[in-house]
């Protein structure tokens, strides 16, 4: 799952113990450890459903990947999950990208340039090429 700082300090920093924590510039990547639970899962619901990450109240849409470039971020999202309720829980493609610039402008601020993509898979496809010639033109270069 990705956080803004914001939303990690609020909702995880103390589950620290129990989580996979990795800081990616300005966001936050957390996963349980050992294939647990969200530590906010109690009862058969989440304990923060009203202040939960924007992220959570993405499901089953996941914010994809994230380029940033000198005042400008690429933002996209994705709904491959294999949740038997994906249709039922799926929100407008308008309301997810409303909802995935709020994300951007609450990590990046309001200065950055943000650009959402609804990652299809042609869009996948193009970022993994994007990579894979970035790194092939790094081992060129040694």
């Amino acid at each position: 799952m990705k956080l803004t700082e914001s939303e990690y300090k609020q909702h995880f920093a103390i589950h620290r113990e129990k989580l996979e924590v990795r800081q990616d510039g300005q966001i936050y990547v957390v996963s349980s450890k050992e294939g647990h639970a969200c530590p906010h899962w109690s009862n058969n619901q989440c304990t923060v459903y009203d202040e939960r990450p924007i992220e959570c109240r993405l499901f089953p849409y996941t914010i994809g990947v994230i380029d940033r470039k000198q005042g400008h971020v690429l933002l996209s999202f994705h709904a491959r999950t294999g949740c038997p309720n994906k249709k039922e829980l799926l929100v407008s493609e308008d309301k997810a990208k409303e909802m995935v610039f709020l994300f951007a402008r609450n990590a990046f601020g309001d200065k950055c340039i943000v650009e959402i993509e609804h990652e299809m898979l042609l869009t996948a496809l193009k970022s993994k090429l994007k990579r894979l010639m970035k790194l092939l033109r790094e081992y060129i270069e040694r």
